[in-house]
């Protein structure tokens, strides 16, 4: 029990006894105790030494966070609570005031915002924006080169082009580009796409193949509408930021007072995230590696390969040898009925256990080969065929450090609010499908949106009667192998892309349970309104993953699907 402002403080049932700090919205103590409470930031950083049992008590009130809050991994358990009866507000938004009235002909009130000010999201009196766009289906389009052309001169007209993208929705993918230009072509207007998201999007729609696509790549190759340009704030509840000017500009909706309007501009991308060791692993190209002996290469097989080429030896002897810095290495080949058996060594010793890429059916990238829990350190992996029967070599998988999780860490009752995601402003939505996009730079190694509470390598994570509502990006992501974690009575909202994200797309091949997602499970909680800005989102996703639990649920108004359980075709 603690005493705060003449506040009786109990601890939750069946919290443990322990050390408790004490977190104000205006808390500057040194001590984080009655009666000092001290900053969020400030508690946070306390965590580092402690050992056994710490709770942070919340007051109620809006905790504005001008970075990531990035939890130290510690020693201790550690419980995130909101004081009883109060209600504590995490956010990255920042509160935007002094509205005038700038254009009376069009009811548009501006404000004053730094230069350079990034967001792609707004949200007046507890409602979301629209960012300043045309209708659906605006114009006649058609595809040419470099983009579009249309008709319409208006389009031509528009100012900051670069800033102005235009979005599509094609079969199951959300797809977007901005701008590099709009000139006049004709009477019409000639609308020139940004080259690095053409390509991807359009001309060289980005193909990961097994096991990331599935049934086709539809490409931008039409214009659902044109977004972002003062030229474009037409309706009630649109908004438009000017970046270079330092303006940010609103039509307000009925009975709105923009003197006396909370105007939340969100600048953050995750208010909160705790990461343990490895982080994440993906696949790399065997391309520096040394093969000694007869080898071939062997690509466009279609059978799946990495990155759609392998290394192949029948000749007895024949060895590959990797180096790598870690502690521990994955080898990715094919098993299949005429793969042949070999020998590895680590380090110069040899490893005693009998060795094969034979297999009952043909599967690719598969691990025929692992070695883990060495010391982090310089190593050496060398493989060596026993026989004339096809021995193959797909892509190694370096573990860098020992799995040391982000552990036994809770957060109950709290609110996360205000977030963004500005990524697409600069490269685009270059979509797979369910909110998986592809990275804009070669290989395009698959990404996400950005998740306001983001947890990877952990284990032992209780989420329970929290909020998250009005986010640029996801509202929660357990990731990277995360283990052992709940999320119960929990409410995710109006958020621009998903729910909850659990686990990974990359992560197919593991075989090792120590680094797996494994032990989550979702109950008991409402996940509406998702995807309200990438229309490809989904309440719950789960990619690669053991024991994933969903139980009563409630999920609604998505606008792709409810739930994707599993990843990978073909």
């Amino acid at each position: 029990m603690v005493l705060l402002a003449g506040v009786t403080l109990t601890a939750p049932a069946g919290a443990s006894p322990g050390r408790t700090l004490i977190a104000a919205p205006d808390g500057h103590g040194a001590t984080c105790s009655v009666p000092h409470p001290c900053s969020l930031e400030s508690a946070s950083r306390r965590l580092a030494g402690e050992h056994g049992d710490v709770t942070v008590l919340l007051r109620g009130g809006t905790y504005r966070l001008n970075r990531t809050l990035e939890l130290p991994r510690t020693a201790a358990k550690v419980a995130f609570r909101a004081a009883p009866g109060e209600t504590p507000v995490l956010t990255g938004a920042r509160r935007i005031t002094g509205f005038t009235r700038t254009d009376p002909a069009r009811d548009i009130y501006s404000a004053s915002v730094p230069r350079g000010t990034d967001t792609r999201q707004l949200f007046v009196d507890g409602v979301r924006a629209e960012r300043a766009r045309t209708a659906l289906d605006p114009a006649t389009f058609t595809v040419t080169a470099t983009g579009f052309s249309t008709p319409d001169p208006s389009f031509a007209a528009l100012t900051n082009q670069q800033d102005v993208e235009v979005a599509q929705e094609n079969k199951w993918k959300h797809m977007r580009c901005p701008l590099a230009s709009i000139t006049r072509e004709g009477t019409g207007s000639a609308l020139t796409v940004q080259p690095d998201c053409w390509r991807n999007n359009n001309t060289a729609v980005v193909n990961r193949q097994f096991p990331f696509n599935g049934n086709g790549l539809p490409k931008l190759d039409g214009v659902s509408w044109v977004e972002n340009a003062y030229e474009l704030l037409t309706k009630p509840g649109q908004w438009y930021l000017d970046r270079e000017a330092g303006r940010l500009s609103y039509i307000p909706l009925p009975g709105q007072d923009m003197t006396k309007a909370d105007v939340e501009l969100p600048l953050l991308e995750t208010l909160v995230s705790a990461e343990g060791t490895p982080g994440h692993l993906a696949p790399a190209d065997d391309g520096t590696a040394t093969y000694r002996g007869a080898w071939t290469t062997s690509a466009d097989r279609a059978l799946g390969d990495f990155q759609d080429g392998v290394h192949v030896t029948t000749t007895p002897g024949a060895s590959v040898s990797y180096t790598f810095t870690g502690t521990g290495l994955d080898v990715l080949a094919e098993t299949n009925t005429d793969q042949g058996a070999f020998t590895a060594t680590v380090d110069g010793r040899p490893d005693p256990r009998p060795l094969t890429e034979a297999g009952d059916v043909r599967l690719a990238q598969q691990v025929v080969y692992e070695v883990k829990d060495l010391p982090k350190g310089r190593h050496t992996v060398t493989l060596t065929s026993r026989t004339d029967r096809t021995f193959l070599v797909d892509a190694f998988v370096v573990t860098p450090d020992a799995v040391r999780p982000a552990h036994d860490l809770t957060f109950s009752g709290l609110t996360f609010t205000g977030t963004t995601w500005t990524l697409p402003s600069r490269d685009g939505y270059v979509d797979n499908q369910a909110g998986v996009q592809w990275a804009a730079a070669a290989p395009h190694a698959p990404i996400r949106p950005p998740a306001a509470l983001e947890i990877r390598r952990g284990r032992g994570i209780t989420i329970e009667g929290s909020t998250f509502r009005q986010l640029g990006g996801a509202g929660i992501a357990l990731e990277d192998g995360t283990q052992d974690a709940r999320v119960t009575r929990t409410t995710i909202t109006d958020t621009s892309a998903g729910g909850i994200a659990i686990g990974e797309v990359d992560d197919y091949y593991l075989t090792d349970p120590a680094r797996m997602t494994l032990g989550i499970t979702v109950a008991d909680s409402t996940i509406t309104r998702v995807g309200q800005d990438y229309h490809d989102a989904v309440g719950i996703w789960a990619g690669h993953g053991r024991r994933v639990t969903l139980e009563h649920n409630e999920i609604a108004e998505t606008p792709y699907s409810g739930i994707s359980l599993g990843w990978g075709w073909g």
